[in-house]
C-alpha cells in the first residue's frame, strides 16, 4: 500500500529526472500530489459533430483517425503532424507542429477525442488541439471531461498531472480526520470523495462542494490547532506574581507624558495574567508610535520589582540597541540592573554577563537572537517579551519557553503590523490579545505621495529646500537580494544623491556593516552631521528620529503594504507635518493602484487587510510564521467562514478531542505530517 509519506521518485511512471521538477513545484510526497489542486478547469465534457463546429470557438470532437503522418518544413529541426479525422457527419484537417513524438502515440483506425481551437486557413482546421485516443474498457483521463489544468513547468504538464494524479487517489486508502457530526451537518463529501472531485468534476456542481470541504479543512485545522495548544499551555505553571500596584503611580509620575487609555487598558490587561499561575501568552498590538515599548517597559519593571528577571527580544541589532537605551531611560530613577547582550557583545563582557544573570543580579535583559544561546542561564525568569513577534519562528520562541526548567515564563509579545481579524482568529488563535487604538500625540500629519519618474527632479528639489538643522530625509531601499548586490544597490542610491544633494551630508547604512558602524552613521544623523540616511529596509524597525520629516522610498512597488505602512510609522513622530515620496519603475496598472491606494489609506487594519487579500499570509507575516496558513482553496478574506470553522473547532475540544484519533493525532504534534491512510 503507498503511503502518503512516500517520496514521489518512488511512484510508477515519475523517476528522479520528474522527482526533481515535481519539487520545484512543492510536490515532494504522495501528500503533496494529491493536494496539488487544479488552478483551472477545461470543459471537454461536450462532444459535438464535426459538421457542428463553429470557427475561432474551442470545440471537442470525436472521431476516427484516416491518415497520419509527418512532413518536413523548410525550418531546420522544424516538422508539422498531419492528420485527417473523420466521423458520420464530415471529416477535418488536424495539425501539430514540431510533435513528431506524437506519430508513436496515434494510428490509423484509432477513435480519438481531440480538443482545441477550429480556425478557418483555406480550409478548417484544428490546430495543436489536446488529444486522447479511446481504447475499450479504459476509463478517459483528459478528454470527454472537464478536464483539471495546473501550474506547470518545463518537465510537467498538466497531462501528466492528471494521468498519475487520478489513479493515485483511486488507489489510496483515504481515512478521514473529520468528525462525522461536522459532515453530516455541513453536508460535506467525503474526503477521498472531495479529493478526486476538485481533481476531476463530474460537474461544477461537484466541483463547488469538493472546495467547500477541503477549504473548510483549510481552515478548521489550524483553528483547533491554536485553540488546543492554548489549552495544552493554560496548563502549564508558571510564576503568579505579586505586582505592588504603588509602583505603577511611580512609574507614571517619572514620566514625561501621560499614557493614552488604551495603554492603561492594556497594562491592566498584562497584569491580571501575571497573577495567574499559568503563563501568559498575550500578543500587544499597536501602530509604529503607538507606545508599545512604555506599555513594555512597565511590566518589565513591575516583574524586576518583585523579585523575577525579565527578558525583551528583539530581531535586529539597532532595534534591541534603541529599546535597550529607552528603557535605561526610562527607568534610571529605579536602580535596576539592566543590560544589553548582542552577537557583537565582546567575550569578557559575555562571560560577567552569564555570570551575573546566573546569580539573578541581571533583573532586565535586552537583547537579539543571542538570547537564545544554550549558555545563557537565568535564575528566576518570568517574563519574556518580543518585538516584532512575526519575524521569528516556532523553534525559537520554544527556545525560549524552555529557559526554565519546571516553570514557563510569561510571554508577551508586539507587533506593528495590523494583524486583520480573520489572522487573528486563525494564525493567532492560541493568543489573547490587547490592542493599542490611540496615538499618544494625536493623529499624524504626514502626506503621501506617488511621483511619477518625469517629476523625480520636482521631488528631490522639494526636499533641498525643506532640509535644516531640525529635519532629516530618510532614502529607503528594498533589499532586492541578500549580500553584495542589496549593498550594490544602496551604495548605487547613494553615489546618485550624493550629486545632487552636494553639501548636504548623507550618510549610508546596511546590514552588512559592523554593529559600531551602524551605532556611528545613526549617532551622526541623529545629531544632522548627516541631513540625509541612505538605507535598505533594515531601518523598518529600530529608529525614533523626531527630525525625520521626509522619507523617499524607491522601487516601493517591491514592498507589502504593511511594511510601507510601518516605515511610514518612522515618520512624523513628533506630530510636525511630514511628508513620504514613493518612486516605482512598474508600469503595471495593478501596481500603481496599490502604491495610491496605500498613499490615501492611513488606517494600518484596512491596509493589513488589503495586504492580506493581494499577497497572501506567507509574504505579509513571514513565511516562519506562516507555516500551515498559506491557504490554497480557502481565503483570508472569507470572515463567515473562518468563523464557522473556529465554531466548530471549539465544539470538539469541549466533547473532548481525544475521541477523534485522526484529529488529535494531527493536532497533536505541530510538525508531525497529516497521516490520512
Amino acid at each position: 500500500m503507498v503511503s502518503l509519506q512516500e517520496d514521489v521518485s518512488k511512484l510508477f511512471g515519475v523517476g528522479q529526472e520528474r522527482a526533481k521538477a515535481l519539487e520545484k513545484l512543492g510536490i515532494k510526497n504522495v501528500k503533496d500530489l494529491i493536494f496539488y489542486y487544479p488552478r483551472a478547469y477545461r470543459d471537454f465534457s461536450k462532444i459535438i459533430k464535426i459538421t457542428d463546429a463553429k470557427i475561432n470557438q474551442k470545440v471537442a470532437i470525436k472521431a476516427k483517425v484516416l491518415e497520419i503522418k509527418n512532413r518536413p518544413t523548410r525550418r531546420r529541426r522544424f516538422s508539422i503532424t498531419e492528420v485527417l479525422v473523420t466521423d458520420e457527419t464530415g471529416a477535418l484537417k488536424v495539425l501539430w507542429f514540431n510533435q513528431p513524438f506524437i506519430l508513436k502515440n496515434i494510428k490509423p483506425q484509432d477513435e480519438v477525442l481531440l480538443a482545441g481551437d477550429l480556425e478557418f486557413q483555406k480550409e478548417l482546421v484544428l490546430k495543436n488541439p489536446e488529444y486522447e485516443v479511446v481504447k475499450s474498457g479504459q476509463e478517459l483521463k483528459h478528454l470527454g471531461q472537464i478536464a483539471p489544468v495546473y501550474k506547470e513547468n518545463s518537465k510537467i504538464t498538466s497531462r501528466w498531472l492528471r494521468g498519475i494524479i487520478k489513479p493515485l487517489i483511486l488507489n489510496l486508502e483515504i481515512s478521514d480526520f473529520l468528525p462525522k457530526n461536522i459532515k453530516k451537518e455541513k453536508k460535506f463529501l467525503d474526503l477521498k470523495e472531495a479529493l478526486l472531485e476538485i481533481h476531476f468534476p463530474k460537474d461544477l456542481k461537484h466541483q463547488k462542494k469538493a472546495k467547500e470541504r477541503l477549504a473548510f479543512d483549510e481552515v478548521f485545522v489550524p483553528q483547533l490547532r491554536s485553540l488546543f495548544f492554548k489549552k495544552e499551555f493554560q496548563k502549564e505553571k508558571s510564576f503568579p506574581l505579586k505586582i505592588d500596584l504603588s509602583l505603577i503611580d511611580k512609574f507614571k509620575n517619572s514620566l514625561p507624558f501621560s499614557l493614552t487609555n488604551s495603554q492603561r487598558k492594556a497594562i491592566w490587561e498584562i497584569l491580571k495574567d501575571l497573577k495567574k499561575e499559568n503563563p501568559m501568552n498575550r500578543l500587544l498590538e499597536g501602530d509604529v508610535g503607538s507606545g508599545k515599548t512604555i506599555v513594555a517597559t512597565l511590566v518589565l519593571f513591575l516583574v524586576a520589582k518583585a523579585g523575577y528577571q525579565g527578558i525583551m527580544m528583539a530581531p535586529t541589532e539597532i532595534l534591541a540597541f534603541e529599546h535597550f537605551l529607552k528603557i535605561k531611560n526610562f527607568l534610571k530613577c529605579f536602580n535596576l540592573k539592566i543590560n544589553l547582550l548582542t552577537s557583537t557583545t565582546k567575550a569578557k563582557e559575555k562571560r560577567l554577563l552569564r555570570e551575573d544573570l546566573e546569580k539573578g543580579e541581571i533583573q532586565i535583559l535586552i537583547g537579539t537572537h543571542a538570547l537564545l544561546n544554550k549558555n545563557l542561564k537565568f535564575k528566576n525568569l518570568a517574563l519574556v517579551v518580543i518585538d516584532e513577534q512575526h519575524r521569528f519562528g516556532v523553534k525559537q520562541r520554544k527556545t525560549l519557553r524552555e529557559k526554565n526548567k519546571d516553570i514557563l515564563p510569561h510571554f508577551l509579545s508586539m507587533t506593528a503590523t495590523p494583524i486583520p481579524r480573520t489572522m487573528a482568529l486563525t494564525a493567532y488563535g492560541n493568543l489573547d490579545i490587547s490592542y493599542l487604538s490611540e496615538m499618544p500625540k494625536g493623529e499624524r500629519k504626514v502626506k503621501t505621495f506617488l511621483v511619477p519618474q518625469e517629476k523625480r527632479f520636482k521631488a528631490y528639489n522639494f526636499i533641498k529646500k525643506h532640509l535644516s538643522k531640525d529635519t532629516r530625509a530618510l532614502v529607503i531601499c528594498p533589499s532586492i537580494a541578500q549580500g553584495k548586490l542589496e549593498i550594490k544597490a544602496v551604495q548605487e542610491e547613494y553615489k546618485k544623491l550624493e550629486l545632487f544633494f552636494r553639501n548636504q551630508g548623507i550618510g549610508l547604512l546596511h546590514g552588512k556593516l559592523k554593529a559600531e558602524e551602524k551605532k556611528e552613521t545613526l549617532k551622526k544623523f541623529k545629531e544632522g552631521v548627516y541631513k540625509i540616511l541612505i538605507s535598505t529596509s533594515v531601518i523598518e524597525v529600530g529608529i525614533d528620529i523626531p527630525e525625520i520629516k521626509i522619507m523617499m522610498i524607491e522601487n516601493a512597488d517591491r514592498f507589502g503594504l504593511a511594511q510601507l505602512h510601518q516605515l511610514r510609522g518612522r515618520i512624523g513622530r513628533a506630530g510636525q507635518k511630514s511628508y513620504i515620496f514613493l518612486f516605482t519603475d512598474s508600469k503595471n496598472p495593478e501596481t500603481t493602484k496599490r502604491l495610491h491606494s496605500f498613499s490615501k489609506i492611513k488606517d494600518g487594519f484596512r491596509l493589513a487587510e488589503l495586504d492580506l487579500e493581494i499577497r497572501g499570509p506567507g509574504e505579509v507575516f513571514g513565511t516562519e510564521q506562516s507555516g500551515y496558513f498559506n491557504f490554497k482553496l480557502a481565503s483570508f478574506t472569507d470572515f463567515e467562514l473562518i468563523l464557522e470553522a473556529k465554531r466548530e473547532a471549539e465544539r470538539v475540544l469541549e466533547k473532548g478531542i481525544e475521541k477523534f484519533k485522526l484529529l488529535y493525532n494531527m493536532v497533536k504534534d505541530q510538525e508531525k505530517e497529516i497521516h490520512l491512510e
